[in-house]
């Protein structure tokens, strides 16, 4: 493959085709529409802005509902899966307008992500995901191609025992990891796709031991966040993007007067409708919890073979 093209390209799609809703994207001050092309360099800071507006009316769209405690979401990943970040612009009620300044770092922890978001060349994915007032949920995303050279890495399954996948992670330098995961999923087939449910149990090491951990804290108003991707999804984006944002949540504890929330086992449950929205083959997930006053970020590979839907 040539060396780098020394461009940024982005391309506006949205999931959905809306006649009372277009998105308008930004990058270091500029428009950019359609095959438009701007000058960027890795790692370097970019600004990027978004604001929507009713293609009728030319209105911008002022109001928009919190979800998961923001009012935007954005997921940014390279074809081949390697890198994921999940980073929240903010809002100006003034002017409508989103803005986050990726590969800059920020001191809230909520944009941890945004230090390293456009680093490693290739091809990138840009995903927003908003709740308009009066509107609904919108979901936009932008292509852009990072200068350098590209070396993909080949994605790998890992490796199963009975269905389930058992890994270990580290929180920071321990000699030891802080973490043991299970991953396990359940594929439902229904009439008009398959419900899939995943189930990760979570260890923390403490003394000599893996023992149940269930001192989670809130993120986002959840236990947990979840993305989910299908390998070969750039080549999909422009109909039925194989996506998936799932949410963990929180179970009230009724012996708690202060209704504080809390978890109930060490268990992340995540659900997902898909109405042959995935793609068969390999697929990534990255779960995503507060621990500690860390925000970490966990990924497992799998295969994903899903029936055809059963007549009802």
């Amino acid at each position: 493959m040539k060396l780098a093209i020394l461009l940024l390209l982005v391309s506006i799609m949205s999931f959905a085709n809306s006649v009372d809703f277009k998105s308008h994207f930004f990058a270091n001050g500029k428009e950019i529409e359609g095959m438009d092309h701007i000058m960027i360099m890795p790692n370097t800071p970019t600004l990027i802005e978004v604001y929507f507006s009713d293609p009728r009316t030319n209105e911008v769209y002022k109001e928009f509902k919190v979800m998961h405690g923001k009012y935007m979401h954005m997921i940014v990943s390279n074809k081949d899966l390697s890198v994921f970040k999940h980073i929240h612009p903010y809002f100006d009620p003034i002017t409508g307008r989103f803005s986050i300044t990726l590969n800059l770092p920020y001191a809230d922890p909520d944009n941890q992500d945004t230090s390293s978001a456009l680093v490693k060349p290739g091809m990138y994915m840009i995903m927003t995901d908003v709740i308009v007032k009066g509107v609904g949920m919108r979901m936009d995303h932008a292509m852009a191609m990072v200068k350098g050279q590209n070396s993909q890495v080949q994605l790998q399954a890992d490796f199963e025992t009975n269905g389930t996948i058992e890994k270990f992670f580290y929180r920071d330098n321990e000699s030891i990891p802080t973490y043991k995961a299970i991953f396990n999923k359940k594929i439902i087939n229904g009439c008009s796709g398959n419900i899939v449910k995943f189930e990760i149990e979570m260890f923390k090491y403490e003394g000599d031991q893996y023992v149940e951990m269930l001192d989670f804290k809130p993120w986002l108003s959840e236990a947990a966040h979840a993305v989910w991707l299908s390998e070969g999804y750039m080549n999909h984006m422009h109909h039925n993007m194989p996506f998936a944002h799932m949410h963990s949540p929180f179970f009230m504890d009724d012996d708690n007067d202060d209704s504080n929330d809390v978890v109930k086992d060490n268990v992340l449950r995540f659900n997902f409708h898909d109405k042959k929205k995935m793609l068969h083959g390999l697929q990534k997930m990255w779960i995503q919890f507060k621990h500690l006053d860390k925000i970490m970020k966990i990924p497992f590979v799998f295969l994903y073979e899903p029936q055809k839907p059963r007549g009802c």
